[in-house]
């Protein structure tokens, strides 16, 4: 893979981690750095959803697959207070 393609983030050791840490250390980072690397056609909004993603309008991407390593954390925690 061409280091290029990389994008390496700071994550938990641990295997489960609980919803507001993956959307601060896996969703939100790892969505503004393809965007920013312009990997998705996005427009960043200035809106939250209820777990703290921030909300982009999305056009598109030029994303074949996405492939992670070790060190990603395998599971989110369940949380009762998001489920509907």
């Amino acid at each position: 893979m061409p280091a290029e393609n990389i994008i390496a983030l700071p994550l938990a050791a641990s295997e489960t981690i609980g919803w507001g840490e993956f959307v601060r250390t896996i969703w939100q980072p790892l969505l503004d750095e393809l965007a920013a690397r312009h990997w998705i056609s996005a427009i960043r909004m200035n809106l939250q959803d209820e777990v703290g993603r921030t909300k982009y309008a999305m056009s598109g991407h030029r994303i074949s697959y996405l492939e992670i390593c070790r060190g990603v954390p395998l599971r989110i925690s369940h949380d009762p207070l998001l489920a509907t």
